[in-house]
């Protein structure tokens, strides 16, 4: 029955109202934080094909330096521990000399020095012993992991709090882009100079220095205010207000008592370690058991890229709406069926198939993460509970990789199907277990815990 008909007035049918900034595509955001997540997209886009080239050369590096199982697992193990020692102190240090653009102070010149120290891995007289490769590789991991870091942190403190996920997956796109890219340059460099000229991929590490300049240009004190007064006019909140202060005051060692940094390290680390494990079997597992060149397995060893990258934007995305809790539980039992299904992976439609199912999940749940770290950060330490996520990341990875390659020694070498069944059935139970250990989470986002701030609130807050 109408209203009118009751002597009432009228009721509009109820309207929902859209939070603030729950789009999946942040709208009205400022040129400048586009222009500077497609600066921080770029290096660490090219930063993910350095780390890419030495995980698809795998097969290569067997063959050149005569490496065991063991042996390979135990070098990229010490290359992993490298990026867990240098991870936390170099996040806090940057933490310390301030947040915002102050971070381009330390950023710019660790990016300048892995990618020349990179570069010197081209150089066959630098780099023709295992001991000398790996060792450039160690000083560049302790450059690459701080450019992880700092590069998450940075990125995120040019949009609203409520835009952090979709940011921060936006931008990690650039690993399975990067790892895309780096399996299809290998292949052809292998192709075209043959296997003993591998070295060639790693002048493509120059290609960085021109985005640090661009990115030194951007972060600018006027265009952060610009950035910021664009978040106020919106009604949005920033990832810094009044009560926050520039540089951290609160001790770094505060972000061990937030459950929720806690949790999602160790989720990391289950993911991680379930990556490292497939970064270190599957492409010798195609090489030597599936019989394909290893220009073939440089190339299809990164299909799971494909779809990483799509869904690295809409995971996160989603979840700044929807929450992060659901889509880590979802992702850990998801992962567990798929890791069982590798085994099968030898015949091409397998190969594409198994790895473009593992990619909806396999890079997405990392800014997930991140950005948990940083909903639970404490006031200014953000990028140290970041590091928290990466260096147990590391840790994790090192430990998988060294574990990987004595099962497969233990199951017969790398000719040898049974070592590699082993390690694909660790890494299901390693992915369920990320998901039953998450239930336990408490959820840092969504549209439930979205609020307006209060304009007096941000009226005069202070600039990162």
């Amino acid at each position: 029955m109408d209203n009118a008909n009751l002597g009432g007035h009228p009721h509009p049918a109820p309207q929902r109202r859209r939070l603030p900034g729950t789009a999946w595509i942040p709208k009205n955001a400022h040129p400048y934080a586009w222009a500077t997540l497609g600066v921080t997209w770029a290096i660490w886009t090219l930063n993910a094909m350095d780390f890419g080239f030495v995980s698809v050369l795998g097969p290569v590096l067997v063959e050149e330096f005569s490496l065991s199982g063991t042996a390979l697992g135990s070098f990229v193990a010490f290359l992993l521990i490298v990026r867990v020692i240098a991870d936390l102190p170099v996040s806090a240090w940057s933490d310390r000399l301030g947040s915002g653009w102050r971070r381009r102070t330390l950023w710019a010149p660790i990016i300048v020095f892995y990618a020349l120290v990179s570069t010197l891995t081209a150089i066959k007289a630098i780099s023709s012993t295992v001991w000398s490769f790996f060792a450039l590789r160690a000083a560049v991991n302790i450059g690459a992991v701080a450019c992880e870091t700092i590069g998450i942190t940075a990125t995120s403190e040019w949009w609203a709090k409520s835009q952090r996920g979709f940011a921060v997956g936006l931008h990690h796109t650039g690993f399975p882009i990067g790892s895309f890219i780096a399996g299809q340059l290998l292949a052809i460099v292998l192709a075209v100079f043959g296997n003993e000229n591998w070295r060639y991929v790693f002048w493509f590490s120059l290609l960085s220095l021109p985005f640090v300049a661009l990115y030194w240009w951007l972060s600018r004190p006027d265009k952060f205010a610009q950035v910021y007064e664009r978040i106020d006019e919106q009604g949005l909140e920033r990832p810094y207000t009044a009560e926050e202060s520039v540089r951290a005051d609160i001790p770094w060692w505060h972000v061990f008592k937030q459950k929720e940094v806690v949790l999602a390290a160790l989720y990391t680390a289950f993911f991680i370690a379930v990556f490292f494990m497939f970064t270190i079997a599957f492409p010798a597992y195609l090489a030597f058991v599936g019989g394909y060149s290893f220009a073939k397995v440089a190339a299809l060893s990164v299909i799971w890229a494909v779809t990483g990258a799509i869904f690295q934007v809409l995971l996160p995305s989603l979840s700044d709406y929807i929450g992060r809790k659901p889509i880590l539980v979802a992702a850990g039992f998801y992962a567990g069926v798929i890791m069982l299904l590798l085994q099968f992976a030898t015949n091409i439609y397998w190969v594409f198939g198994v790895q473009i199912l593992y990619g909806v999940v396999l890079n997405a749940i990392y800014p997930i993460c991140f950005s948990v770290c940083a909903d639970a950060s404490p006031p200014g330490r953000a990028a140290t509970a970041i590091s928290v996520s990466t260096s147990m990341l590391w840790l994790a990875g090192a430990a998988a990789v060294f574990f990987t390659g004595t099962l497969i020694d233990l199951g017969g070498g790398f000719e040898s199907r049974s070592g590699y069944i082993t390690v694909f059935y660790i890494m299901s139970a390693l992915s369920f277990a990320a998901g039953i250990m998450y239930l336990f989470a408490r959820e840092t986002a969504g549209v439930r815990h979205r609020r307006v701030p209060d304009p007096e609130e941000t009226r005069g807050a202070p600039l990162p």
